[in-house]
């Protein structure tokens, strides 16, 4: 350890000690009370005898300790009671309370210094574990499951996380603890009652004949090629692998040749590396310069290896891929005509970061006329450059914000074992604009698949490619598998093929249709 990093260290009380250092010497640093002050020459054996923070002779690794943790307790409910299996009951409770599954938390009694006894002090966030790290460990007081409850009598300022990453490294947005909140699963989506079908009739008998025309089978197919691409016999859309990478694209841009689709590559660099996203275009008639995207990304993980990526994310995708033929098949057989742009947006590089749905907003907010220039004339075509036309998205001076919204898709696959039957979460903001898309999936839901899928909704948006368009004040809906955090083989080799359950994939792919054709007949909502 470094002598610069430690003149803040004023008491090894607060700090835990790595496993790596002998047991003798943490029970003699267990003892201090205080730290000495590293002097400006390194520091000798004498004084490293004497628990001063430099405390070469051992190589000491010191990390922050995890905080002090709100008392807790188990709630009485009626039931509970009679059996005396709980340990309070909240309704006698004058102080604040904040419930996480079938744990109570409550204010610090006076002895536990290290706490505040306000609430205001105290705020919560969505996240898997896996994404704490002992920065913000040092502040998390309590919580169960993917909800954590930090200690900031500082303001949420000082605690620095973003949504925007890899699912499992990321965390929702703060949010002030509330006295009686009550954070557990998901709640079930409620559908409006009052909700009308925007469509027309002969859209709404076309929407049908799509829907019914998805099957498990072509699924299935979809899915097998995703899960086969790849370079030298090594199944893998790693995003670090730049001849893998180049047949992912190639393969986008062939299938949607097939679909009778032009396609173009959106290009970005990352890290180095020369990526891109697979656009392709259906044009809007009415609302020209509003856009509808279906959006999937295409890159896998592990980095290395075998990454087949299955579940993550060629379930995506392959929804993805059949939405955009039955959407090409109905523009050109069955004269469907959107209202809006209608936008499949195929992105890379989603694992290091959201690092293509992060280059697409922007330019999206700058005008879809490249887009609608390349690929809503002429012969379906395959082009290596979105922006090698005249009308670039540089030419616009301002950005339109609030003209887009996105259905995006990630892990739509992988039923969980723990839900009592098929179960598709909605992940988003609450808010006019996105609640309407939500609206819209959760009709078709109903209206094609019964009671076969049920839907979710979690408000705490985090860690997949919707944080794009919601950080960008744009309209988008993720859809997940409902009990996400809990598959077993993410982002590793075993996640394959026979992870996926199709019946479960074409469920969810028959309800993104249909929520793509009326969302995109819609005015963006405020």
């Amino acid at each position: 350890a470094t002598r610069d990093w430690y003149p803040s260290v004023t008491n090894f009380r607060h700090y835990r000690i790595s496993p790596l250092v002998h047991a003798q010497t943490a029970r003699e640093l267990a003892s201090c009370t205080r730290a000495v002050v590293c002097p400006a020459q390194p520091c000798s054996a004498a004084m490293a005898a004497r628990c001063v923070c430099c405390y070469v002779a051992v190589s000491l690794l010191v990390f922050p300790a995890a905080a002090a943790q709100l008392p807790s307790a188990r709630p009485c409910g009626a039931s509970r009671e009679a059996d005396g299996s709980c340990d309070v009951a909240l309704h006698d409770s004058s102080e604040w309370w904040a419930r996480v599954h079938d744990q109570v938390f409550f204010p610090p009694p006076a002895s536990m210094l290290e706490l505040s006894p306000d609430i205001s002090d105290y705020y919560y966030a969505v996240g898997h574990p896996s994404a704490l790290t002992d920065e913000i460990k040092a502040h998390r007081v309590g919580g169960a499951g993917l909800y954590h409850i930090f200690h900031l009598p500082d303001g949420p300022s000082s605690l620095q996380f973003s949504g925007h990453g890899e699912r499992r490294s990321t965390f929702s947005a703060l949010e002030p603890l509330k006295k009686g909140i009550v954070l557990s699963a998901f709640p079930e989506y409620q559908a409006s009652s009052a909700y009308t079908n925007p469509l027309e009739q002969q859209a709404q008998e076309l929407e049908r004949e799509s829907v019914e025309a998805l099957t498990p089978e072509l699924y299935k197919q979809t899915l097998k090629e995703v899960t086969s691409l790849g370079e030298g016999g090594v199944s893998t859309r790693s995003y670090q692998d730049a001849e893998a990478s180049r047949a992912v694209t190639d393969y986008l841009q062939d299938k949607f040749l097939e679909f009778g689709l032009s396609s173009c590559l959106d290009r970005f660099s990352h890290e180095g590396k020369e990526l891109a996203n697979v656009i392709a275009m259906i044009p809007g008639q009415t609302r020209i310069g509003d856009a509808l995207l279906m959006v999937a990304h295409y890159d896998s993980r592990p980095f290395t290896g075998a990454a087949p990526g299955a579940v993550d994310n060629g379930s995506g995708l392959t929804t993805m891929l059949l939405n955009a033929q039955r959407a090409a098949h109905m523009s050109k057989h069955g004269n469907w005509k959107p209202a809006k742009d209608v936008i499949f947006a195929a992105v890379g590089g989603e694992e290091p970061g959201l690092v293509g749905s992060a280059n697409l907003v922007p330019r999206l907010q700058m005008g879809t006329s490249a887009y609608r220039n390349q690929l809503a004339n002429g012969p379906a075509k395959k082009i290596s450059d979105c922006r090698s036309a005249s009308a670039s998205f540089l030419e616009r001076r301002t950005r339109r914000v609030g003209y887009n919204s996105a259905i995006v898709l990630d892990e739509v696959g992988w039923a969980s074992p723990k839900r009592p039957k098929h179960m598709v979460n909605f992940e988003t903001l609450d808010k006019a604009s996105n609640n309407a898309i939500m609206e819209h999936l959760a009709h078709v839901n109903a209206d094609y698949n019964g009671d076969k899928l049920a839907v979710e909704h979690s408000g705490k948006p985090f860690g997949s490619d919707h944080m794009s368009f919601l950080d960008n004040q744009e309209a988008a809906v993720l859809l997940i598998n409902s009990d996400d955090d809990a598959y077993p083989y993410y982002h590793q080799s075993q996640d394959t093929i026979d992870q996926v359950n199709p019946e479960y994939g074409v469920e969810v792919a028959r309800m993104a249709l249909g929520g793509m054709m009326r969302t995109a007949a819609v005015a963006a909502a405020a």
